[in-house]
């Protein structure tokens, strides 16, 4: 559920193009302010069943945006996009060794 609010929160940068293009423009922008939704979607769609790759997936993006920007970064952009991302790194980490552990007690 996070990891969907997640998604629509980074999906409303995306409406600042509206004011700057022209129709024809617009899908090309739209698409390009997007693929940061897309690719935490994509995340999200293959973690809903492996939580250890939503570990790995999140802190990547987390990573990769970091690199990225070379770490210059005002203290508010990094609370608003990767320090959201590796904080749902730990909770699918928590989420994946809970589920490991839930296993191993039903199993014995």
């Amino acid at each position: 559920m996070i990891s969907v609010l997640f998604v629509v929160f980074i999906s409303l940068f995306a409406l600042d193009i509206f004011d700057e293009y022209q129709f024809p423009e617009v899908l090309w922008a739209l698409f390009m302010h997007m693929v940061p939704t897309i690719l935490v979607v994509i995340m999200l769609a293959v973690a809903w069943r492996r939580e250890w790759i939503g570990t790995i997936l999140c802190l990547g993006l987390a990573l990769f945006y970091l690199f990225g920007t070379n770490f210059d970064l005002d203290i508010i952009v990094f609370l608003l996009i990767p320090a959201p991302l590796i904080a749902l790194s730990v909770l699918w980490l928590l989420g994946w060794l809970q589920k490991k552990k839930y296993q191993q007690s039903a199993a014995a």
